[in-house]
């Protein structure tokens, strides 16, 4: 379940982090990430999150831009139990935020709540 990873504020995996390293192989993290340093239960390294399976990233140096490339999951078709096809994005990050995953997808295209332990499914994530 990706809510633990990927939408997890308090875990590394499908983030963009940014970080300053120092000469001693420490780092700073700079002012503007998503959570300042200090919040409960998030990791000041975080950048961008809501990534699945970002495949291709680069950053232009004239602009601070950050391109990436995602994959979402592999589904054919939309499933009213479980959300909408798979989609590929290519998202454009131009400050801090959360790029939907596992909420949303594509343009805030929703999936449902699914508990994998029972194989119930609730209601679309808001």
């Amino acid at each position: 379940d990706a809510q633990r990873s990927a939408g997890n504020t308090n875990d590394l995996r499908g983030k963009i982090l940014r970080i300053k390293v120092q000469a001693d192989g420490s780092y700073t993290v700079p002012p503007g990430n998503l959570f300042p340093a200090g919040t409960a239960r998030t990791r000041p390294e975080i950048y961008a999150m809501g990534f699945r399976n970002p495949f291709r990233m680069s950053v232009d140096q004239a602009t601070g831009t950050v391109y990436v490339g995602d994959y979402g999951p592999d589904a054919g078709t939309a499933s009213p139990s479980r959300g909408p096809a798979g989609q590929v994005e290519f998202n454009r990050v131009t400050r801090a935020g959360n790029y939907g995953w596992p909420y949303c997808t594509g343009r805030n295209d929703a999936y449902v709540d699914h508990d994998f332990g029972s194989g119930s499914s609730g209601a679309r994530f808001d």
